[in-house]
C-alpha cells in the first residue's frame, strides 16, 4: 500500500521584502537556480515566499526531514510548480504535487506527497 501524506504552510511575503538572496540563509534555503528565477519575477517577494511556503508544506508531507537547500521548485512552461529532490535518498522515492497560491500580503502552499 501506497503512503500518502499532505502537508501546508502560509507565510507572510514581507519577511522576503528585503531578502537577501546571497546570503547564507538564502543558500541554506534556496537552490541558485531557484533564486535566480525569482529574482526574474515582477515581484521576486511573492516568489521567494511561495517557494518557502511550498518547501515547508512539502517537508511536513514526507516522514524524515530534509534540508531546504535540497528540494528546488521551479514552475513548468504552463507555470505548475514541479519538484525536484536533491537528496538522494529522497529522490525518487516519493510523488509529488504542488500547489502555491499569494495574494499581495501571503503565499501559502499545499504538498501531496505519494509514498512509492
Amino acid at each position: 500500500m501506497k503512503n500518502i501524506s499532505i502537508g501546508s504552510d502560509i507565510v507572510e511575503i514581507n519577511r522576503f521584502k528585503n531578502f537577501n538572496h546571497k546570503s547564507k540563509l538564502a543558500q541554506n534555503i534556496f537552490t541558485e537556480k531557484e533564486i535566480e528565477n525569482c529574482l526574474s519575477k515582477q515581484n521576486p517577494s511573492q516568489s521567494l515566499g511561495g517557494r518557502f511556503a511550498a518547501k515547508e508544506a512539502l517537508i511536513k508531507s514526507l516522514d524524515q526531514k530534509i534540508p531546504f537547500n535540497k528540494i528546488e521548485i521551479i514552475n513548468d512552461c504552463n507555470g505548475k510548480p514541479q519538484v525536484t529532490v536533491l537528496d538522494k535518498k529522497i529522490s525518487g522515492t516519493y510523488y509529488f504535487s504542488l500547489s502555491i497560491s499569494h495574494t499581495s500580503t501571503l503565499a501559502e502552499a499545499v504538498c501531496l506527497s505519494i509514498k512509492k
